[in-house]
């Protein structure tokens, strides 16, 4: 069975208790939050300048030893740090 999530679904989805660091590789989820609280303006800058926002989706691709993760957004890969990655909350896409 196939789930079809359209954007108001996902701006109408709760946050997420759920870190990136805790998706398994080849998930795709739905980035729900960013504790910006915790993250120093210029990386906060950095993840605006990318396109992470909220309701974007994203595919995990790799984990890195230092706790980072590789993510897919469309067709391209960012590699993102462990203590960033920790302050981006997702909601996982069922499959």
């Amino acid at each position: 069975m196939h789930y079809i999530i359209s954007t108001l679904e996902v701006c109408l989805m709760p946050h997420s208790d759920q870190m990136l660091t805790s998706v398994s590789i080849g998930q795709r989820c739905v980035l729900a939050d960013i504790n910006t609280e915790k993250l120093n303006e210029a990386t906060r800058r950095r993840l605006a300048e990318l396109g992470f926002r909220p309701g974007i989706t994203v595919t995990i691709t790799q984990k890195i030893n230092s706790g980072g993760r590789v993510v897919k957004i469309g067709s391209t890969r960012y590699a993102i740090d462990g203590p960033t990655a920790r302050q981006l909350h997702v909601n996982p896409i069922p499959a």
